[in-house]
């Protein structure tokens, strides 16, 4: 899920933050149900959270309970099966680091499921099934100041041009770790802004789901429903501050995000279409 911000990150007025910015419970807890009809054999809900009281706060411990399930804090080793992070290598064809740290359970599941919130972004236009993956590396090792609370490394310390650094950031940790369903919570959510922190940032209720099998054509199906293309050159909306996260992950073979290229079933992607203010 997509536990963002932390519980000091005040909601809106009147708003929980399960209904605007981060991924509500509920979805989690009917979709870990189907995954166990499915024949999983165990389940873990996994997210680098600011603390745990995110997990107690925004109701996952009553989620993870029903569902014989086990959180995890991706920032912290969980000893003794846990004892320490591991470096995780992209591969050929990386374009911020050649590895990551991670926690090793990232290595060990055998089905990863992405669920986060429609939403945009004030840095890369867009955070959906793929830009959830910035949550998967600890805080502590991608910091430019000790006092920094964001991923501020991942975005780039001391200057220069970050157009690339965030998308390129969100490819390799999309290979590191492939995402084998995504599934979008886009039934209370919000726009222009992916947390509290952007002042502009708006409650909508497009009350819709989307879900694949493969993480690119979902998103751009779900960028599609926003009103966005989702083939978008920077600095052209929703893209106005980095490079299209969508076009490098299609360039590096990670699925297709032309709409004309994607199979969609259930609703019509103009029968649900929400027009989204972008950040």
């Amino acid at each position: 899920p997509n536990l963002t911000g932390g519980t000091g990150a005040a909601p809106l007025p009147g708003i929980p933050a399960i209904e605007s910015f981060v991924t509500h419970p509920v979805l989690v807890r009917a979709l870990g149900e189907l995954l166990l009809d499915a024949g999983a054999g165990e389940l873990f809900i996994v997210e680098a959270v600011y603390g745990w009281d995110s997990y107690t706060s925004w109701g996952y411990e009553e989620v993870a309970t029903y569902l014989g399930a086990t959180l995890i804090n991706l920032n912290e080793p969980t000893p003794p099966d846990y004892p320490d992070f591991v470096s995780a290598p992209v591969g050929m064809g990386w374009f911020v680091y050649d590895s990551y740290t991670i926690h090793p359970i990232l290595q060990d599941i055998d089905v990863f499921v992405s669920v986060p919130k429609m939403k945009c972004h004030a840095t890369c236009g867009l955070t959906l099934s793929l830009k959830n993956h910035i949550g998967l590396v600890p805080l502590s090792h991608y910091i430019c100041q000790p006092t920094d609370g964001h991923r501020s490394a991942l975005h780039g310390c001391g200057g220069g041009d970050f157009t690339d650094r965030l998308p390129g950031v969100i490819v390799d940790l999309n290979r590191i770790r492939p995402i084998h369903l995504a599934l979008v919570d886009g039934i209370k959510t919000v726009e222009a802004g992916e947390g509290p922190w952007i002042n502009t940032m708006a409650a909508v209720e497009p009350g819709v789901l989307v879900a694949g099998k493969n993480p690119v054509a979902t998103d751009a199906v779900s960028a599609a429903i926003m009103c966005f293309d989702p083939t978008a050159v920077y600095p052209a909306s929703p893209f106005t501050n980095s490079s299209n996260h969508l076009s490098l992950a299609n360039g590096a073979g990670l699925g297709p995000h032309r709409l004309e290229e994607i199979e969609v079933v259930g609703e019509s992607i103009e029968d649900v279409c929400y027009e989204f203010e972008p950040c």
